[in-house]
């Protein structure tokens, strides 16, 4: 007989989101390990052939920029029907996150659910109730400044807040511009070897501190979009 795990959103599909309070965030919940397996990457692969062609014959494939590049996943549920997961991967092992907000790739599923980065969305939020939209970095920079300032003491904790969620999504959001191109470039979406995987990594690291040049706009952009979707009302 098998066994139903309430904290699997397969296994428990009616779950609704918990409640949230201002910077205090719900949290994803993870396939159990029966479903965690037959994943999928976008092009029907699965994500066990992709990741057996780049682990090296030495020692187990590990790495958190992973999640960075081999996402989403999909768990086949029926007849031509898929739900789609995003992967964590950390000490050799893999955790498999429900979509609760639609993302349409692995930066807004970061923006969405790790937990500086959604206090980022929330300074945006707040500051687009209460203004004009922002346009530039500047903008936003005076929005996170305002957050920060009417944050109350202790509602957040380590590596939490809007600058921080601020350095973590440039860190993304560069890497996933860099992974775009080198993936046209090659006309594929995954690397073929361990080597080819590290350089991947290596070659999409390089811009970590600053936005692209060009692509300040739409970072400001897509963040205040992101954050009317995650925050469609918002209670101060």
């Amino acid at each position: 007989m098998k066994m139903i795990e309430l904290g699997c959103f397969r296994c428990n599909t009616g779950a609704n989101r918990p409640a949230e309070v201002p910077w205090d965030w719900s949290s994803p919940r993870a396939l159990c390990p029966s479903h965690k397996v037959a994943l999928e990457l976008e092009d029907g692969q699965l994500l066990d052939t992709v990741l057996d062609r780049v682990t090296p014959p030495d020692h187990p494939l590990e790495g958190s920029l992973f999640a960075w590049i081999f996402n989403p996943v999909y768990l086949n549920v029926g007849p031509d029907q898929r739900t789609k997961g995003w992967a964590d991967f950390a000490a050799g092992g893999m955790a498999v996150f429900e979509d609760r907000f639609l993302a349409k790739g692995y930066f807004e599923f970061r923006a969405f659910e790790v937990a500086r980065a959604v206090d980022l969305l929330y300074a945006v939020r707040l500051a687009a109730a209460a203004g004009p939209s922002m346009v530039t970095v500047r903008e936003l920079m005076a929005a996170i400044v305002a957050a920060e300032t009417n944050t109350p003491r202790g509602a957040q904790g380590p590596l939490r807040g809007p600058i921080e969620g601020l350095r973590d999504l440039i860190q993304v959001w560069n890497f996933q511009y860099q992974l775009d191109r080198v993936r046209s470039s090659l006309g594929r979406l995954w690397p073929e070897s361990f080597v080819e995987l590290n350089n991947w990594i290596e070659e999409c690291s390089l811009a970590y501190e600053e936005l692209d040049p060009g692509t300040d706009k739409s970072f400001v952009r897509g963040l205040t979009e992101l954050a009317f979707r995650r925050f469609p009302a918002i209670s101060p």
